[in-house]
């Protein structure tokens, strides 16, 4: 891989680490803080679900931008209206105030996903995608370690508004990063291998219909059906722990250990698929998340929700990053900039 790429992947997974970052950190606490609002537990689930629709009208609104727009600077505004939301959260005096704000920085931040999904596309070498696709996925477990724990030390001084003032900081980083990393399409300025991949506008003014072959729409689904049993299985785990009166401690723990046990193996999956093959390696994700639901039927220790945890974290992880690089393998130049971004949707879809 050149090492103009190397350098534009780091800045990538920066940019998904800090989207990541603040939403698995405020993920956990916002039912509570909710709650401080008078919400009641069906006002709570109806907010959840609509932020997981908010993150998937993010990452599909990446896919219906014109070729004459550029991507790079609607990144940048798209991603800095994130942070003044994120700041305004500890100011709100309603529930609704705060359902709005919650969607606007969830749609932030699937944009923002989307949209690096999609340069990661351009920029991966053809033989490299499955690496580079698990490195900006690395991104997911690695923030479930320390935003859990930033959140947790900000909570500690008895109050919301440090925790949102500092993820609000953070998150600023992240279109200042894009302003310096993320080449312009619409002009062009990116190098032989990316100009090579860029979605181009049609001779016809962009009127003939894009396709992108029945293969790239079983995967879709594929992705979609894998995901959703693991996010299902994986609140089996919060109510398994409930119904055997385990204590917070032990569910942050889970989460930890589930990061720490995803690490490697999306590292080396991903590596693998490009050696491999990517089908084999979407039906391992499919067995992790089967193995991770078989041992959580039995689950009565803390160790055997470690490996459960950690199972379906990494089946949800892998499955994402092999059938990013698999669309990419498989999507033409003018489909590239629509399809990738539908993949990345259908991972949020089903947490819906």
């Amino acid at each position: 891989m050149a090492i103009v790429a190397k350098k534009q992947l780091i800045y990538f997974f920066l940019s998904n680490f800090i989207v990541y970052i603040t939403g698995m950190g405020l993920f956990p606490i916002l039912p509570l803080y909710a709650g401080e609002f008078g919400a009641t537990p069906a006002m709570v689930g109806f907010y959840m679900a609509l932020i997981y629709v908010a993150i998937t009208v993010g990452s599909l609104a990446v896919g219906w931008i014109p070729p004459t727009v550029s991507r790079k600077l609607l990144f940048v505004v798209v991603g800095a209206i994130g942070a003044p939301a994120i700041l305004l959260l500890g100011q709100v005096a309603g529930f609704w105030q705060l359902v709005l704000l919650t969607a606007v920085v969830w749609f932030s931040g699937g944009f923002a996903t989307s949209t690096i999904g999609l340069y990661t596309g351009l920029i991966a070498e053809e033989g490299g995608r499955g690496r580079s696709f698990s490195i900006m996925f690395l991104a997911r477990p690695m923030a479930g370690i320390f935003g859990g724990a930033l959140v947790t030390w900000l909570l500690s001084w008895g109050s919301y508004q440090p925790t949102f003032i500092t993820l609000s900081a953070i998150w600023m980083i992240m279109p200042i990063i894009g302003l310096i990393s993320l080449p312009d399409l619409r002009n062009q300025k990116i190098n032989k291998a990316q100009r090579d991949r860029a979605p181009q506008a049609s001779p016809a003014a962009g009127s003939e219909k894009i396709q992108m072959g029945w293969q790239f729409y079983i995967l879709m689904v594929m992705l979609l059906l894998a995901t959703t049993a693991a996010y299902s299985a994986r609140l089996g785990i919060s109510l398994s722990l409930i119904e055997l009166d385990f204590d917070a401690a032990a569910a942050a723990s889970i989460a930890i250990a589930s990061s720490l046990f995803t690490l490697p193996i999306v590292t080396l999956i991903g590596t693998l698929s490009d050696r491999l093959g990517r089908y084999r390696f979407l039906l391992v994700g499919s067995l992790m998340t089967t193995a991770g639901s078989a041992i959580l039927l039995l689950a009565t220790q803390l160790w055997q929700f470690w490996l459960a945890g950690g199972l379906l974290l990494a089946s949800m992880t892998v499955t994402a990053a092999v059938a990013s690089a698999m669309g990419t393998d498989l999507l033409s130049t003018r489909a590239l900039g629509r399809g990738l971004p539908w993949l990345n949707a259908m991972t949020w879809l089903a947490g819906v």
